[in-house]
């Protein structure tokens, strides 16, 4: 596709531009009958685009509200914006409202197109296509399958360094931690160009927008083989590139206890007051991190502690919204488990889980499939204080079994685990050891990992 396609159609364009459009009129005045009555529907002779001579660019109007837009001559391309143009034209006349949509083609190469749309000056829409397969692009369509959440943390992570150190100051570390989620709505807005992806970042709910380039050779190990640099992505009109593209990773200085004994003190259920408040209290005695598997159902009522415990410092992972045996569940029902808790969990604390425990540890390919395997988490050492609800039996069932690196399993439901929980904190740090997240410790298992095959 591309100059060549371009070309042999060349001819068709006109006609087919002019047969597409008033299929749209045709079909807004079915839908909207007061369109033709009390608006003048009209439509300007096609006019070519000033940079790309061989696209047709129209006008569609509804009374005061009007519509510029780009024919491509590749139907299933022109076919998306047209519909899109008609939805817009048609719910901004419904409003009452008068704006002006105009487009700009942000690149255009012969593998890929990238188009915005804005309304009276404010941004609405970027449509990145495939024009090889005629299909919208979506961030899941860009990488492979099994690392589409290794590649939302990267950019999460870089985006999120980048609003920082550019100081936006109008937004909050809670505003940044939000907009760069490792979500793929997030980043549902890209450009490919041939050596970088430009994602845009909506900040706010006026639709103001960060432009995030990252280097292809960045996103190397994940990208799908038709997005990878080469000549087909060079623009039709010129080899450009974007500015500012960002080549690393953010290196952040190391403040793991790499040296040194570390578990990490997991807990399940929660939270609930007049038990969750009192192990954070022994975990900030002894200045001790921990991970809290909450379930969703229980946040709303207890979001006080939930913020509590993230704002000190400690882990929150998911662990489904009331507990039911996963493996059971249909995918429907398993999704929502998991993303109804999500949402609640970034509501009340501006940040999304990154780790999932699944009830009584069972789970199948579907529910590994759908979290991710790395992000799945079960235990080293169960205390039983689920069984026992006896601090002086707790204690010692988990202090003859743990070893230096575990992650140990407890429940902040029981008054006997908080009892449990402190003296366990305590002689664990009298002993020496470190407590730290979940993700502490596996990146404090990576790390050492990789420097001992050095």
């Amino acid at each position: 596709m591309g100059k060549n396609r371009l070309k042999q159609q060349k001819h068709k364009k006109l006609l087919q531009l002019f047969i597409l459009l008033i299929s749209v009129m045709a079909i807004s005045i079915v839908i909207n009958p007061s369109l033709s009555k009390k608006a003048n529907t009209t439509i300007s002779d096609p006019q070519m685009d000033a940079i790309y001579k061989e696209v047709a660019v129209s006008t569609l109007s509804f009374g005061d509200t009007s519509a510029q837009f780009p024919s491509f001559g590749i139907k299933e391309v022109d076919t998306y914006i047209e519909a899109y143009i008609h939805s817009r034209l048609t719910s901004i006349h419904s409003s009452g409202k008068e704006k002006t949509i105009t487009y700009n083609i942000l690149h255009y190469s012969q593998q890929t197109l990238s188009v915005a749309f804005t309304e009276s000056g404010e941004a609405a829409e970027i449509m990145t296509f495939d024009l090889e397969k005629g299909v919208i692009l979506a961030f899941e369509d860009l990488i492979l399958q099994d690392h589409v959440s290794d590649c939302l943390e990267l950019l999460a992570e870089v985006a999120s360094a980048e609003l920082t150190e550019n100081d936006h100051s109008s937004l909050s570390a809670k505003d940044i931690s939000k907009v760069t989620a490792p979500k793929a709505e997030n980043y549902r807005q890209f450009i490919i160009y041939n050596q970088a992806i430009v994602f845009n970042l909506t900040l706010n709910t006026k639709n103001e927008t960060y432009q995030l380039a990252i280097s292809k050779q960045l996103l190397d190990d994940w990208l799908i083989d038709d997005y990878r640099p080469g000549e087909h992505h060079d623009d039709l009109s010129g080899n450009y590139e974007p500015a500012n593209i960002i080549t690393e990773r953010p290196t952040k200085e190391s403040k793991l206890p790499m040296d040194e004994k570390v578990v990490a003190l997991t807990f399940d259920d929660g939270p609930k007051a007049g038990v969750t408040d009192l192990i954070l209290d022994a975990l900030k005695k002894y200045d001790a991190k921990a991970t809290f598997f909450v379930l969703g159902s229980r946040c709303d009522a207890n979001k006080n502690l939930l913020k509590r415990a993230a704002e000190e410092g400690h882990e929150i992972g998911n662990h489904t919204w009331d507990h039911p045996k996963m493996t059971s569940e249909s995918s429907n029902a398993i999704a929502e488990q998991i993303d109804r808790t999500n949402a609640i969990i970034e509501e009340i604390t501006g940040t999304v889980p990154t780790i999932f425990r699944p009830p009584y540890g069972l789970y199948d390919e579907r529910i590994s499939s759908y979290v991710g395997k790395e992000h799945l988490i079960l235990w080293d050492v169960d205390t039983l204080d689920w069984k026992l609800r006896n601090a002086d039996l707790v204690v010692p069932s988990a202090l003859n079994t743990v070893q230096e690196g575990n992650v140990i399993l407890m429940h902040d439901i029981y008054s006997s685990s908080a009892k449990a929980a402190a003296e366990i904190i305590h002689e664990l740090s009298r002993k020496g050891y470190k407590f730290v997240t979940v993700s502490e410790l596996l990146e404090i298992k990576k790390q050492r990992l990789k420097e001992s095959n050095a």
